[in-house]
């Protein structure tokens, strides 16, 4: 009997931006164009669809330190951070041809770093391994991303509720390790969130296509 043919190692993309930048509409105008060419791939967000039950306890308590509403000491914090970040990793262990991560290291440092800046520096320690194959980073202005969170109609989160200045200090923090990312994060290309959404998609498919980060590649290169 022929041994089996081992499975190639899955695409990993990360999309990054700040509340509103249309990260998770981009996360499933990818999934459609990959799954329409017959590649399995899957949307990681920070809520597990497997009812992963630890990983959302995690998520909600997050939410509660980002919002203020919460507590944690500085090292509790960034072993939540990454308890999150390899729960939702061990999903790129299944069957899928692209994970696809709607949030990922880029976003954990940012919040980290607003807890403790020294902190964040110890789970950047932590993260070698855990890059993208490549990061998507929606930008847009501040004022955009607020307009659109508050056009939503939906409940504010504990952040969002902090108000536009606190959360505009968190977007300011945003851009600049999207700007100066640490080497851990990988690469990372900018796309213009202000454009209509198939300009995004097309722009992220010719980034991805460019980078080798896409299903068609990786099997013209097996």
């Amino acid at each position: 009997m022929m041994p089996a043919k081992p499975r190639s190692r899955p695409i990993v993309i990360a999309i990054e931006g700040f509340d509103g930048a249309g990260k998770s509409t981009l996360a499933e105008g990818l999934k459609r164009h990959f799954d329409a060419i017959g590649s399995s791939t899957q949307v990681v967000g920070k809520r597990l669809d497997e009812a992963d039950i630890p990983t959302d306890l995690i998520t909600n308590i997050l939410m509660q330190v980002e919002g203020r509403r919460l507590q944690v000491h500085d090292m509790t914090h960034m072993h939540l951070r990454l308890a999150r970040l390899h729960a939702r990793l061990a999903l790129a262990h299944g069957e899928a041809n692209v994970y696809i991560m709607d949030r990922w290291v880029l976003s954990e440092l940012t919040y980290m770093s607003l807890h403790s800046e020294s902190t964040a520096g110890h789970l950047v320690d932590e993260l070698d391994g855990l890059a993208a194959n490549i990061t998507l980073f929606l930008k847009c202005s501040f004022d955009v991303s607020w307009s659109r969170v508050q056009a939503r109609g939906n409940a504010l989160t504990p952040k969002q509720a902090l108000g536009a200045e606190w959360n505009e200090h968190i977007f300011d923090r945003l851009q600049r390790f999207a700007v100066h990312p640490p080497d851990v994060v990988g690469k990372i290309v900018a796309l213009d969130a202000t454009r209509p959404v198939e300009s995004v998609l097309e722009s992220a498919l010719e980034v991805l296509e460019s980078a080798r980060a896409t299903p068609i590649r990786s099997r013209q290169l097996s």
